[in-house]
């Protein structure tokens, strides 16, 4: 007995089709797609970008008198989906098995037959079509880069919130070297941004329209076939291509191919946030709400279920890949067979790549970290996690080679032995000859040994700020190591400058002033001199300088200040310390400080010292307290800092105080601070 088959290219009106693929699942499509992006792939929304498309075709013809003006706008008019019968499209679909055809026929019988015959002239459906998809693929690279900025700026804080939490790094599933947790999530950043990067570059080259006729010769187009399609594109808001890409689809796969990249980076961070929530590791857990199941038969269970999805999402993102690169392969001038390639690979992987986005906001935006656990791990090997340090430090008296095997045969020792690596090391008689136990116990300490952990996070959130948390209103200048940050008020229009005399420690510091005439060179060489004052006294800290041009007896001048510090209010947080300068005092500052939600303008140098925020409101209480001649100590400690040091290179240089000339150039509160504390100095 043999079945009736229907024909594969007929859809019958009442067909369930809603939840045939998984993405369409009303109970599990969330897990693959999201709603807002789903909505951009529907049949509807293709055929209103087609439509639009060929609205946009004929305005152009329009403009250059290729067409009457009137069926232009006749089928401009004309343009709503809502209006178009849908079961007719679909029944000429199954007559004439043509995807363009039944919307343009249906479509026609609203126009007057003298509109009519102007819809869709001279072009071939692939410039509808490619055009529209492009269009399409505009809308979700939209959602694609919303969320791959927010995950950033989720990343970010994470860096800067662990960027001294030490960890055991792990190479090869094994516990190597300490690190911090900050430095794992600074390589997940610098990943993600690259991919911003990646992404950016690919839309410039992808948002291109097509109008080329039949081969690509324009042959159809008439003699104003090159303006038209300048109007049309410029019409779209796309650029104009330079030849037909009918059978040309590298730009697709380019996209394609960093939707694969950003969909692997995210499978790498999910897989990492599983291996480490193993109950015999778990350092990081994925959130988990109450009303949530890990099992039908074991209430315990806790299963990263996000993370397990968006590396499910990872492999078939892949799977789309290679279907892209597949596409390439068309014959001649023009082959269909890539167009359907596309419907599904572009279509799948931009869905499954908003899916991950979404999740994977959610589960860093709930991220557990548990220090307790992480501190449990790192000191169960703290004497091999300091294996590189011992070796470092045995190779100050014994040979690199010899150092290297005493370790490499006491740590065979000791995981056979099960006892301390310590102990082993020193049954050397040479170890024991050189080296005092007590010395080498103090080399075992993971926290001595994170090189430049923190240093590294600092410089990649400092890469985020720059690129993706300044406000609109701010423009970076770079100039080798020096970097200004120009601020343009979007109410009055002034400016204001940040410099950066380099950023090659945690910290900038410098003062605020408020001054009319100041300018971006006067900012900098403050910033300079300030780097210079640093040196002098010997702090690791960059110079700094900020300000803006203004009039300091304006009544609007506390407004302003205060546009100006939220623009660069990341900065402050991240690096910059922000003193009193002209025309500004530190209550002052302080105080729009609080009103922009920051605990202190100088609350970068709290997290960088560590300090809990009793112990830094106690200090900053203590600059407060009056000194010499009614000065704080915050007013006197700078200035008091370059006079002591001034009088040390004096004495180095074997001079009495009573013989020595010291200058003091300037007339703000640095300079007058310096004078004050010589004085005292006597």
């Amino acid at each position: 007995m043999m079945l009736a088959l229907k024909s594969y290219h007929t859809i019958e009106k009442n067909d369930e089709i809603s939840g045939a693929h998984i993405i369409d699942s009303p109970l599990f499509g969330d897990g693959y797609s999201t709603a807002e992006s789903k909505a951009i792939f529907t049949d509807k929304a293709r055929l209103s970008r087609w439509m639009a498309v060929e609205v946009a075709l004929a305005e152009s013809q329009a403009e250059l008198g290729i067409i009457p003006q009137e069926a232009a706008k006749a089928i401009a008019l004309s343009n709503d989906i809502h209006d178009i019968d849908l079961e007719k499209v679909r029944l000429e679909f199954n007559k004439t098995k043509h995807s363009l055809l039944p919307l343009l026929k249906v479509w026609q019988q609203l126009l007057s037959p003298e509109h009519a015959q102007y819809l869709h002239f001279g072009a071939t459906t692939q410039d509808i079509q490619d055009t529209a998809q492009v269009l399409e693929l505009r809308e979700v690279i939209v959602i694609i880069e919303r969320d791959l900025k927010s995950l950033i700026h989720v990343l970010t804080s994470l860096v800067d919130e662990n960027r001294i939490l030490v960890m055991a790094g792990r190479t090869h599933a094994q516990h190597a070297l300490p690190m911090t947790l900050g430095l794992k999530i600074a390589a997940w950043l610098d990943e993600c941004m690259r991919h911003f990067t990646r992404l950016s570059e690919c839309k410039n080259k992808l948002l291109v329209s097509q109008l080329f006729g039949g081969v690509g010769s324009m042959a159809g187009l008439g003699d104003q076939a090159r303006e038209l399609l300048s109007v049309f594109s410029a019409k779209l808001g796309l650029q104009e291509p330079s030849s037909c890409w009918h059978s040309a689809r590298d730009r697709f796969v380019e996209y394609l191919a960093v939707v694969g990249l950003i969909g692997g980076t995210l499978g790498k961070i999910a897989n990492e946030v599983i291996q480490l929530s193993k109950d015999e590791i778990a350092e990081l857990a994925e959130p988990f709400l109450e009303g949530q199941v890990g099992s039908s038969v074991m209430p315990h269970k806790r299963n990263p279920e996000i993370c397990e999805r968006i590396c499910a999402l990872a492999t078939l993102i892949k799977s789309n890949v290679g279907v892209g690169f597949d596409s390439l392969m068309a014959e001649h001038e023009r082959d269909y067979r890539s167009i359907r390639l596309e419907w599904v690979s572009l279509v799948e992987g931009s869905l499954y790549l908003c899916a991950s986005l979404s999740m994977m906001n959610v589960v860093l935006r709930g991220l557990e970290i548990k220090e307790e656990n992480i501190s449990r791990n790192i000191s169960k090997t703290a004497e091999k996690l300091s294996g590189e340090a011992l070796t470092h430090f045995l190779g100050t008296k014994l040979d690199k080679k010899k150092a290297f095997e005493y370790l490499y045969q006491a740590a065979l020792r000791s995981t056979q032995n099960n006892t301390a690596l310590i102990d082993e090391l020193y049954q050397f008689p040479e170890v024991k000859k050189y080296f005092s136990y007590a010395e080498i116990q103090k080399i075992v300490n993971p926290s001595n040994h994170i090189g430049l952990s923190a240093a590294i996070c600092d410089g990649v959130v400092l890469e985020s700020i720059l690129h993706f948390g300044l406000s609109e209103h701010v423009k970076l200048m770079r100039a080798g190591s020096l970097l200004t940050f120009e601020y343009t008020d979007p109410d009055e229009g002034f400016k204001g400058w940040l410099a950066f005399d380099g950023v090659n420690y945690s910290l900038s510091a410098g003062g605020m002033r408020v001054q009319k005439g100041l300018t971006a060179a006067s900012i900098v060489g403050m910033a300079k001199n300030m780097t210079k004052k640093m040196k002098l006294c010997g702090l690791p800290v960059n110079g700094a300088k900020s300000g803006i041009d203004y009039d300091p007896k304006s009544p609007h001048k506390k407004e302003a200040i205060k546009r100006f510090m939220e623009a660069i209010k990341p900065l402050m947080l991240a690096r910059y310390s922000m003193g009193s300068d002209l025309n500004t005092t530190m209550d002052e500052l302080e105080a729009i400080g609080l009103e922009l939600g920051m605990h202190s303008i100088k609350s970068c140098v709290q997290k960088k010292q560590e300090y809990s925020n009793k112990f830094f409101e106690e200090r900053l209480n203590v600059l407060k307290l009056p000194a010499i001649s009614g000065w704080s100590f915050g007013k006197l400690r700078a200035g008091y800092g370059v006079a002591v040091s001034t009088l040390r290179m004096a004495e180095q240089l074997g001079l009495s105080k009573a013989k020595t000339k010291i200058t003091v150039q300037g007339f703000g509160v640095l300079a007058r601070a310096t004078i004050l504390s010589l004085l005292e100095e006597g």
